[in-house]
């Protein structure tokens, strides 16, 4: 394998990564648990060991931090400045079923198309 196909590689990963990161963030979802954004790429055929997915995550602008294995998006919208975000109650579970019907609704568009 050449050097250009890691690269490419990373790209496909790491643009898997926003996409669904942005797709939450536009949701209002504040954070989503590492093992989610992990499980959504598996979906997607991507393999990702946690320690590589945590460093690709915090080369991401988006990524505000990580903690506890939660990843935190910066979402600079009226909702979240007032404080008022409507995803702070839910859980890891909740947050995963919200990531599976996303990437359904996105793989539908891609079909459609």
């Amino acid at each position: 394998m050449r050097f250009s196909d890691f690269l490419a590689e990373d790209d496909m990963v790491r643009d898997a990564v926003i996409d669904i990161i942005t797709i939450m963030a536009g949701e209002e979802t504040h954070s989503l648990p590492l093992e989610a954004i992990q499980a959504e790429l598996e979906s997607a055929g991507i393999d990702i060991d946690n320690n590589a997915l945590f460093d690709l995550l915090d080369t991401l602008p988006i990524v505000d931090n990580i903690q506890d294995d939660v990843v935190f998006f910066n979402v600079d919208g009226p909702a979240h400045a007032a404080g008022m975000g409507g995803e702070e109650g839910m859980d890891a579970e909740q947050q995963q079923g919200t990531v599976k019907s996303m990437a359904q609704k996105q793989v539908q568009k891609g079909l459609d198309k």
